[in-house]
């Protein structure tokens, strides 16, 4: 998983971290839940944010640490970023072969606040659970057909949102 960390700045340089994510036992050994953390490997402080750039920077220097440290690279099983190009693009041009998917607490919670469509769209309370059964498809053939199907009820409402490039 890679993320900028834009509220971890130094003026205009940012935090990028790239890490994975994993399952830990929260609670006393009565009352236990499992709940995931993220833990990071690798940081890159950057004035590019989260450009291709650096993110191909980052996604290439863990992988030289993986050889370097380990003796072999590393075959991530996914990759999980938010909305960002320069992520996506940055770890595909590593792991080209990896499957790719985007971080569904990011895309939420930045579509609530209305980075990705006006809150004063007519339909803006119903576009979460278009966006929620595009995100649980489960194969990509499911997921085309809901982006097929979901977009022309968009289109229908006059919007100009690409729902294919988007996801």
């Amino acid at each position: 998983h890679m993320d900028g960390k834009y509220t971890l700045h130094h003026g205009v340089w940012i935090l990028i971290t790239m890490g994975t994510h994993c399952l830990k036992v929260v609670g006393e050994t009565t009352v236990t839940r499992l709940a995931t953390t993220f833990v990071p490997l690798m940081y890159l402080f950057c004035k590019n944010h989260e450009s291709i750039g650096a993110c191909k920077m980052i996604s290439a220097a863990i992988q030289e640490t993986s050889l370097h440290c380990f003796g072999e690279k590393l075959h991530p099983g996914a990759l999980m970023s938010d909305h960002s190009d320069g992520c996506r693009s940055g770890m595909l041009s590593i792991w080209p072969d990896t499957p790719h998917g985007q971080c569904w607490p990011h895309i939420i919670r930045k579509f609530g606040e209305g980075i990705f469509c006006s809150k004063k769209h007519p339909h803006f309370d119903v576009i979460p659970d278009h966006l929620r059964a595009i995100y649980l498809s489960q194969t990509p053939e499911m997921r085309d057909f809901f982006i097929n199907e979901i977009g022309m009820v968009w289109y229908s409402w006059g919007s100009k949102w690409n729902l294919k490039s988007f996801w």
